[in-house]
C-alpha cells in the first residue's frame, strides 16, 4: 500500500511544474495565489465542506495554471471557483447549485461563465 501511495504521489506531483507562475503565468504572483486559496477556504467553510475538498481544488488550480499560458488576473477567482465546483462533485455528498457558488463571488461571474470554465478546466 505504501509503495502504491508513493507512486501515486510521484505521478500527481509530476503534473505540476513547481515554477509554473514564473514560467507560464506572468500576470499572476504567488501572493495572488495565496489570496485565492484563502478565499477558497472561506467558501468551503461557508458550505461546511471537507478539508480534502480544499486540497483537491487547490491541486486543480495548480494543474490548470501549470498547463495553460498567461491567464488574466480577472479570471483567477473564476478558476478557483470552478476548481471548487469540480472538487465538490468528487468529494461531497451535498452539492450546492452553481448559482450558490456564483453568489460567493458576489455574482461577478455568470453561471454560463462558470460552466464554460468548468468545461475548459476539464479539457485541460
Amino acid at each position: 500500500m505504501l509503495k502504491f501511495l508513493y507512486e501515486d504521489e510521484a505521478f500527481y506531483s509530476s503534473l505540476i511544474d513547481p515554477h509554473y507562475l514564473e514560467r507560464r503565468q506572468p500576470n499572476i504572483r504567488w501572493n495572488m495565489r495565496t489570496l485565492l486559496i484563502s478565499w477558497m477556504k472561506d467558501v468551503l467553510a461557508d458550505f461546511l465542506f471537507k478539508n480534502n475538498t480544499l486540497h483537491m481544488a487547490v491541486h486543480f488550480v495548480d494543474r490548470f495554471l501549470s498547463a495553460t499560458s498567461e491567464v488574466l488576473r480577472a479570471r483567477l477567482q473564476l478558476i478557483g471557483l470552478t476548481a471548487l465546483i469540480i472538487a465538490t462533485k468528487m468529494e461531497e455528498v451535498y452539492l450546492p447549485r452553481i448559482k450558490d457558488f456564483a453568489m460567493t463571488a458576489e455574482n461577478y461571474y455568470t453561471c454560463e461563465e462558470i460552466v464554460d470554465m468548468e468545461r475548459t478546466m476539464l479539457k485541460v
